[in-house]
């Protein structure tokens, strides 16, 4: 077949206007968004995750800060518990339980809970969890502190 005028003008027709209409500015995307729209979203999404990822991670900095004093306290009151006998001694001895419950509760929390499936709901719920616990095991090492 011999290619004339008309054959490439009818191609030129037909290829031009795909050609250009694979612009970044023109393609259109799933559910009619450009290229741009699309961009925008992916932009948008990493920063609602980074986001996330950044409250999550002052959450557990929060929390650890806090664990890392048990550590300690439960030494303090073990070295006090030895010296004490009794009631002061039992006392002593239920706190150290409670302390390293809350603990091991506050722990398990964090170990438990996938970065990978990190969204807004399962960060909040997450946090309405861990904040109560730090507070009550903030009471526990006050408690701790006047023993």
């Amino acid at each position: 077949m011999k290619l004339n005028s008309l054959h490439l003008a009818i191609a030129a027709a037909l290829v031009l206007p795909l050609a250009t209409g694979c612009s970044k500015e023109s393609t259109k995307a799933a559910g009619g968004g450009s290229a741009m729209d699309v961009k925008d979203m992916g932009a948008k999404a990493t920063e609602a995750a980074k986001q996330f990822t950044g409250q999550f991670e002052e959450l557990k900095k929060m929390a650890d800060g806090k664990l890392k004093g048990v550590d300690m306290t439960l030494a303090d009151l073990k070295t006090k518990a030895g010296a004490k006998t009794g009631d002061a001694k039992s006392q002593i001895e239920t706190l150290m339980t409670q302390l390293t419950a809350k603990k091991d509760e506050i722990t398990k929390m964090f170990s438990g809970f996938d970065m990978k499936s990190l969204d807004m709901k399962s960060f909040e719920a997450l946090k309405a969890k861990v904040e109560p616990m730090v507070a009550e095991l903030t009471k526990l090492l006050e408690k701790a502190k006047s023993m």
